[in-house]
């Protein structure tokens, strides 16, 4: 694996996949706001919903930092397109750009059939 020192992974694309990962483990982010709702009247649900948004904390961050960490040191030649978008300073036109031309690839193969 390669070591790219010389570019650094955005902040805000950090921020923004942490996120999009914290409502996507529904096991533990809407038990946990349930529990928290219903730990108004329930000392016992207080707790058990902070448990688990505190473990839905975790388990994005540490999932942002392994994509981080692909995104950075990844020698795959086929994500390298998407590898420099995202390392990229306008990477949100970047990345835009590379899946507009990718549904225009899909809806052009579509119509030839």
């Amino acid at each position: 694996m390669k070591k790219n020192n010389d570019k650094k992974y955005p902040a805000s694309l950090f921020v923004i996949g942490f996120i999009m990962n914290l409502t996507k483990n529904f096991l533990f982010f809407y038990p946990g706001l349930i529990l928290l709702f219903i730990g108004i009247w329930s000392d016992v649900c207080l707790k058990l919903g902070l448990c688990l948004l505190l473990a839905d904390v975790a388990v994005s961050l540490i999932e942002q930092i392994q994509i981080r960490n692909t995104v950075l040191n990844s020698d795959n030649p086929e994500f390298e397109k998407w590898q420099n978008a995202m390392l990229s300073e306008d990477w949100r036109e970047n990345i835009q750009n590379i899946i507009e031309s990718k549904t225009d690839e899909t809806d052009d193969d579509k119509t030839e059939e």
